[in-house]
């Protein structure tokens, strides 16, 4: 082949063109006339009463068993294959069929031989030659793990004498018979090397490639311990991977979850923002590999735990607590990628001394301020403080006051804002200066002597 941009070099190209011309017509000449001779390599196989012999381009080896011959071959079809087989009698033998010592076989055909002896000890011993073909086909079978059955055969003109025998490394795929079915649902995902082998040449075989492709999902919160769970909470991430890895496939997303990257042997998906269904799905070597998740929303602080109580000069009046933790539900699924927020807003239900000195609002006390919640769903352990001090005294008869909270939660980075089912919390003020604060159903009450007690549900 002449290749060349330059046009001023046609020429010599067209030149070597012809040579090539001459070539082949000189090689096909020689072939014509006999004169350029390719010499074949013969396989032979010999029992003590003949020898068998085949230069046929196809035939693999000769196989004695017994009295008979069995004829292998690869590369081969039927009916186009014939092998051109020569039987030759041992001495003190002598050939009586066939009686030009020629068979012209196809696969799956068969030819009898007999010999007689001259020496007159045995007087007549025969077999037979059989030409066989053993090919798994197609060479590499990919399936989904999901998939109920998966069958694989040997071509239609495979004769592989006897039954064949299959069997696979690693175990798992195994059977009799010119074709056998298994089910990948039942075996581990990976690549399998799968060997048909005759039943009478042990020797000769076929291999093919089983890829069983199975979609593994690991989430990137360590907590809750289930980390191969289908159920998501909003924004969370999981870490995907095909299994065996292979760098060719191709991975996608419905809906508003998102998918980075999209090629390549793994990938990390995030749940969208709100709840819903959604499907990854991932298109390796030909199959079509899926899994669904379900995406669902904060519900409310499901527990809260005082880690401390305050202590106030005595003679004051006031009382708080800390809480940590605070958890955010369900505790099913991780919120890490959620923030909250406390919406702030005036006292209500403003009794006896509250009435006469207004009540302190929630907005510029904690509230408006969005939270981050880590892998378990809690709250900052900085973040939720409920504390009144300095209530003026004198403090007639006492008084209650609460604070109704609404709250909401993101997804960082959303956009999107979404009401959570919000709690109140409650001050009650005695007549001598004693003080209850309450919250997520805990309390701690405080008197003027600065004695706390604590509790809750």
């Amino acid at each position: 082949m002449c290749y060349t941009t330059d046009k001023t070099q046609k020429w010599p190209c067209q030149s070597m063109l012809r040579n090539e011309r001459s070539l082949r017509f000189s090689l096909i000449a020689l072939l014509s006339v006999g004169l350029l001779c390719y010499d074949a390599q013969a396989v032979t196989a010999a029992n003590a009463y003949v020898t068998v012999s085949s230069s046929t381009y196809g035939v693999e080896d000769i196989v004695p068993v017994g009295a008979d011959f069995y004829v292998t071959t690869r590369n081969v079809g039927k009916p186009s294959f014939r092998a051109d087989i020569s039987v030759r009698a041992n001495s003190p033998y002598y050939l009586v069929i066939p009686a030009n010592g020629r068979m012209n076989l196809g696969i799956g055909e068969s030819g009898l031989y007999m010999v007689k002896d001259e020496s007159g000890n045995e007087d007549v011993f025969s077999g037979r030659v059989y030409v066989l073909k053993l090919d798994i086909e197609p060479d590499e079978t990919n399936v989904c793990w999901k998939a109920s059955s998966c069958t694989l055969k040997l071509t239609d003109d495979s004769y592989p004498g006897s039954e064949a025998v299959w069997s696979s490394i690693p175990d798992g795929i195994s059977g009799r018979g010119n074709s056998i079915t298994f089910s990948p649902n039942a075996l581990t995902a990976g690549e399998y090397t799968v060997t048909a082998r005759s039943g009478i040449v042990t020797n000769y075989t076929d291999t093919c490639i089983v890829r069983i492709f199975r979609l593994l999902f690991e989430t990137v919160s360590p907590i809750p311990i289930n980390r191969n769970r289908t159920i998501l909470g909003v924004g969370e991430e999981v870490n995907g991977a095909v299994v065996p890895s292979t760098a060719d496939a191709i991975w996608s997303a419905n809906c508003a979850a998102s998918i980075s990257p999209i090629r390549g042997s793994a990938t990390c998906v995030a749940a969208p923002a709100t709840a819903m269904v959604f499907t990854v799905n991932c298109v390796v070597r030909g199959i079509s590999l899926s899994e669904s998740f379900t995406t669902i929303e904060p519900s409310g602080v499901v527990d809260a735990t005082i880690a401390g109580v305050y202590s106030m000069p005595v003679g004051s009046s006031g009382a708080g607590m800390k809480l940590h933790p605070i958890h955010i539900g369900p505790k099913t699924v991780s919120f890490y990628n959620v923030e909250c927020v406390e919406v702030g807003k005036d006292a209500v239900n403003a009794t006896g001394y509250w009435e006469v000195n207004p009540p302190p609002s929630h907005i510029g006390h904690g509230a408006d301020m969005w939270f981050p919640l880590d892998y378990e769903n809690k709250w900052p352990s900085t973040w939720d403080v409920a504390i009144i001090t300095g209530i003026p005294a004198p403090w007639l008869g006492g008084g209650n006051f609460e604070w109704p909270i609404p709250a909401k939660w993101r997804v960082v980075g959303s956009g999107i804002e979404k009401d959570l089912c919000g709690w109140n919390q409650k001050f009650e003020l005695m007549g001598d200066g004693t003080v209850t604060v309450r919250k997520f159903g805990k309390w701690v009450r405080r008197t003027t002597n600065n004695v706390n007690t604590y509790g809750g549900n």
